[in-house]
Formats: structure tokens, sequence, C-alpha cells
């Protein structure tokens, strides 16, 4: 039976330098918010974070048999498919980890870690929500693979043609570039504005902190 709803969980480790989030299923938001459910979210998060278990293979292996006879019980109990979906463990020794979690009626839908280069946790943070709520693809243009970008072009140009017929090359590309530039901007991080200042790009509030992000990762309920 498919197992669309769930929640979103993270936990971080006392020296906030370790920090896990995972995504658990169920089929129904009544077993997503039910207590027990939400015990065994928690019990599995700790586990992940205290054991060092970077992925859902090592999980797999690794996993003990009363967090494994803790799913039975409540997969018996309440009688839905439940699964852990999502794993993601990071270790972050030189900057902070932000992470935040966007809740519906008590349950977390979406969540996001960001890793910084340097130390502030509240822009961290800050920037974990951002990523909850904009949901960029990739940190910076770089690192858009060129097969996404001829791809968006191909479409691009093919319209602009047909839409500009009596234009010359030269300004059909020109049309182009900056409908690319446009999409650069809209699924990368620091091409974004920031969410809680729609006045400053990202790549400007972290140059006025001196500060990169490394990594970006976001997970939420019903999406792969």
């Amino acid at each position: 039976r498919e197992a669309k709803e769930g929640c979103v969980f993270i936990v971080n480790d006392f020296d906030k330098c370790k920090c896990v989030m995972i995504k658990v299923n169920c089929e129904t938001d009544f077993v997503a918010k039910h207590k027990e459910f939400q015990n065994y979210v928690y019990e599995v998060s700790n586990y992940i974070l205290e054991n060092n278990i970077s992925s859902m293979e090592e999980f797999n292996n690794v996993c003990c048999k009363d967090i494994e006879n803790k799913k039975i019980e409540i997969i018996s109990k309440l009688g839905e498919n439940i699964y852990i979906s999502a794993i993601l463990f990071v270790v972050n020794t030189f900057g902070s980890i932000g992470f935040y979690v966007h809740k519906t009626n008590g349950i977390g839908r979406s969540g996001a870690i960001v890793l910084l280069d340097g130390y502030n946790n509240e822009l961290a943070h800050d920037l974990a929500m951002h990523v909850v709520a904009l949901n960029p693809e990739y940190i910076i243009d770089v690192d858009i693979p060129f097969s996404r970008l001829e791809y968006e072009r191909n479409i691009l140009l093919f319209r602009a043609k047909e839409l500009y017929k009596d234009k010359s090359d030269a300004i059909i590309n020109k049309i182009v570039d900056g409908q690319i530039d446009k999409i650069i901007s809209s699924i990368t991080l620091y091409g974004q504005f920031f969410v809680k200042n729609n006045k400053m790009l990202v790549k400007d509030l972290l140059l006025l902190n001196k500060l990169n992000v490394t990594k970006i990762v976001r997970f939420e309920v019903g999406i792969k």
C-alpha cells in the first residue's frame, strides 16, 4: 500500500556539530499525528545520530533489534505501512549547521539543513528556513549541470524563434540569455532573494557576513 503521508524530523547533538534529518512515511495523517508514531520517529532519529549512520543502506545493515521491533509493533497496532524513506546525517566541525522544520497541525511536513563554512548560527537557521520556503535546487550557478541548462535553452530558443520571427538571431539569443539568467536565479540559493528580506540576494547576504554555504538538503512529505 502507498504511504504518502508521514513526517520530517530533525535532531542535533549537544555541541551542534552533528545533525540528522529523516523522513518517515505512513499512509494517513491520522497515524502521522499519533503519539506512538512520533515516538518511533524520535527514537530512530536519535539512534541514527548516536551511531553516526549516514545512509539508508547503512541503517538497514546496522539497525538494532529494539528499533526494528518497535517498528513492527506500531505497524501491528496502527495497521498502516510505515517505513523510513530518507536519511541525512551531517557533521560540520568548522562551521554552523542550520536546520528548520515547517509544521502543519503539529506534523513536520518539510525540513532543510544548511551548512556554512564559518560560524553564524542565526544566519544558518534563517537560510534553512529559506530553503524550506523557496526550495532552491542548487547552491550556486556552477552547480547546475550543463545538460540542464542546455535543455532549458533549447526550449526557450525554439519558443523565441516562433514568437519573434522578425528578429535577428543576435536579438533572439540575447532574449534567451536573459531568460536563462532568470531560471538560474530562480533555482539557485545564491540567486534568490532572501526570504526575510526580499530586497537582498542570498549571495549578497553571505558576502556581507563573509560566509559561504557548503551544503543544502531539503526533505518534504509526499515528494521523493
